[in-house]
C-alpha cells in the first residue's frame, strides 16, 4: 500500500503521532511506530483493523455482512459473533414489551442510525412511502429503535402513533446494511455506506445531499409531510414557559430570533463575526433565543419544542447543521452559514465551506423558505486563524 502522510502531532519536534492514507486503508503510527494501526475500508466502512508492537502482530478483528470477528497476532480467532443472531437476540429483549404483528412473516424494525439532519428528512420526505413499500399499513405491524432520544422525539412530532424505543445496542455498529435477523426485518436509517458512498461519489460530481437520500432509497421526492397538530401544540405550551419574558414578547410581536451557531460537523463561526451578527441584531430591535451548549437547562427546548418557537419566530441564523434540516418545515426566514466541514472519519474526510455549500445547500429543496434563504460561505485563511480580520464572508449565490 502506498500510504500518503496526512497528519502529524509533535511535542518538541518529536513526532508522538503520524496519521497515513490510502484510497481503500488508514495507517496510523504512535512513538515513531513503535505501535502501529492498519484499519481497511470497503464501501461500507471499516473491513479490517490490526495493531502491531514492535512491528509483531498483536490483535485484530475482521467485519462482514455476516460477522465480527477478534483474533490474537494476525489471525488466530478468539471470538466470532454471527450478526444476524446477536441483533435477533438485542431486538427480542428491547421490544419485549412492545408486540409487533408480522407482516409477511416478518416483524419490521427501522432503526435510525443517523444524525438530525438525516431522519429530518426521512419523516418529511420518506417516511411514508417507506411504510407503504413494505405493506406496514398498521402502527402495530412496526417499531422504530432510536439510538438518539432526539429521534424519538421527532418520531413523535411527526408520526405519534408509531411505537418506540431509545437504545443503542452495541451490535448497530456491525450491521452493515437492510437484513433478516430471526423474526425481524430490520431497516437500517442509515448504514455506513450511505455515507461512504456519498462521499465517493461528491469526489466526481457535486449532488445534493435530499437527492442522494431519493437515490439511495429509490424513491422519489414526496410531498412534505407536516407535524402532528395535537403534538405541535404540546410542544409549544411547554416551550413557552421556558422563555424569558421579554423573549416571549418578543415572539408575539415577531421580533425573537433564533440563533443557533453550533454544528457536529461543521467548524465554528470566527467569534467576531458572531458578536458583530448579535449586535446587528440586537440593534436592529430583535431578541435573541440561543440555542447553544449553554442553554443545557431548564431553558433549553428539545427539537418539538424549538420547532414550535421557530413557527413563530422572525429569523433563524443557524451554522449549517441537521437543525436547520429539521427547522426547514416551520416556514421561519433562513440565514445560513457554511463553514468547513472538519474530519469526522475515514468516509467522511475535511471538506472546505465551499464544498460543504456545494453539497448542503438548502435552495434545492422544495420548500419556499429554503429557496429564499440566505447563504453564506466563510472561509478562513487557517495560516493565521487567531486573526479574525482575515475571515472573509462571501455570499455564494
Amino acid at each position: 500500500m502506498n500510504f500518503v502522510l496526512s497528519k502529524t502531532k509533535s511535542i518538541l519536534g518529536i513526532p508522538l503521532y503520524r496519521k497515513y492514507r490510502t484510497e481503500k486503508a488508514l495507517k496510523r503510527d504512535f512513538l515513531g511506530g513503535v505501535y502501529r494501526e492498519i484499519i481497511t475500508f470497503e464501501d461500507y466502512g471499516e473491513a479490517s483493523r490490526q495493531s502491531s508492537f514492535l512491528g509483531i502482530p498483536i490483535w485484530g478483528r475482521k467485519l462482514d455482512k455476516q460477522a465480527i470477528s477478534w483474533h490474537l497476532g494476525s489471525s488466530m480467532v478468539i471470538k466470532k459473533v454471527i450478526i444476524a443472531k446477536e441483533l435477533s437476540s438485542q431486538l427480542d429483549s428491547i421490544f419485549s414489551q412492545m408486540p409487533v404483528s408480522p407482516v409477511k412473516d416478518r416483524k419490521h424494525v427501522f432503526v435510525f442510525w443517523a444524525n438530525s439532519g438525516e431522519i429530518a428528512l426521512l419523516l418529511m420526505f420518506f417516511w411514508k412511502q417507506l411504510l407503504e413499500r413494505y405493506d406496514i399499513n398498521d402502527p402495530e405491524q412496526v417499531v422504530v429503535l432510536c439510538t438518539k432520544q432526539y429521534h424519538q422525539d421527532m418520531l413523535r412530532l411527526y408520526f405519534p402513533e408509531i411505537r418506540s424505543v431509545v437504545s443503542k445496542p452495541k451490535i448497530l455498529r456491525y450491521v452493515l446494511d437492510d437484513m433478516e435477523a430471526g423474526d425481524w426485518f430490520v431497516h437500517m436509517c442509515f448504514p455506513g455506506k450511505y455515507f461512504a458512498q456519498f462521499e465517493a461519489t461528491c469526489k466526481t460530481k457535486t449532488i445534493n445531499y435530499l437527492k442522494w437520500m431519493s437515490k439511495w432509497l429509490v424513491l422519489p421526492i414526496s410531498e412534505i409531510a407536516k407535524p402532528n397538530a395535537l403534538q405541535l401544540q404540546l410542544s409549544f405550551d411547554k416551550a413557552i414557559n421556558k422563555l424569558t419574558d421579554n423573549q416571549k414578547i418578543a415572539l408575539y410581536d415577531g421580533r425573537l430570533i433564533i440563533l443557533a451557531l453550533e454544528s457536529f460537523s461543521s467548524d465554528e463561526m470566527p467569534e467576531s463575526l458572531s458578536v458583530e451578527l448579535i449586535k446587528k441584531l440586537e440593534k436592529d430591535g430583535y431578541e435573541i433565543y440561543d440555542n447553544s451548549k449553554i442553554l443545557k437547562s431548564d431553558m433549553y427546548l428539545t427539537y418539538p419544542e424549538i420547532f414550535s418557537i421557530a413557527k413563530r419566530s422572525a429569523h433563524l441564523y443557524a451554522l449549517r447543521s441537521g437543525l436547520v434540516d429539521f427547522l426547514l418545515n416551520t416556514g421561519i426566514p433562513l440565514h445560513i452559514y457554511y463553514t468547513e466541514f472538519k474530519e469526522r472519519g475515514f468516509n467522511t474526510p475535511h471538506r472546505t465551506a465551499e464544498e460543504v455549500f456545494k453539497l448542503f445547500t438548502v435552495k434545492q429543496l422544495p420548500l419556499d423558505n429554503a429557496i429564499k434563504s440566505e447563504e453564506v460561505v466563510i472561509s478562513c485563511i487557517k495560516e493565521n486563524p487567531t486573526k479574525v480580520k482575515l475571515c472573509m464572508v462571501k455570499d455564494p449565490s
